[in-house]
């Protein structure tokens, strides 16, 4: 969960919490102690909002940035290196199953507890 909020960040140059916590869908908890741990490594530093004092944005430090770009050029690597060794065709089957999951994983019926019978 890390390396997804560093990539966040560096993308945004910055975030509020809570649109960090709603891209990463994560619980507050949870983003919260991703947070202190890139915080104790001085990854990211905290900041008052200017528009709202009380909220705070998150920014990468160097250290943060250029741990970023290191786990992103892992990434490309890896990427290339598999795609090397698969066709177009079994490339977008892939993607077409990740999106798949990816909409399943958004649907809000995923995480109801009502079953078609109780309603």
């Amino acid at each position: 969960m890390e390396a997804q909020a560093l990539s966040h960040l560096s993308g945004s140059g910055g975030s509020s919490v809570s649109e960090l916590q709603k891209t990463m869908g994560v619980r507050p908890s949870t983003l919260t102690s991703v947070l202190n741990r890139l915080s104790d490594r001085r990854m990211i530093k905290r900041e008052v909002s200017p528009d709202d004092r009380r909220s705070f944005l998150v920014r990468l430090t160097q250290k943060g940035n250029d741990t970023s770009y290191r786990i992103a050029e892992v990434i490309r690597r890896f990427e290339k290196s598999i795609s090397s060794e698969l066709s177009a065709r079994q490339i977008q089957g892939f993607q077409a199953a990740l999106d798949a999951i990816d909409t399943e994983i958004q649907a809000p019926a995923l995480f109801s507890c009502q079953t078609q019978d109780s309603k």
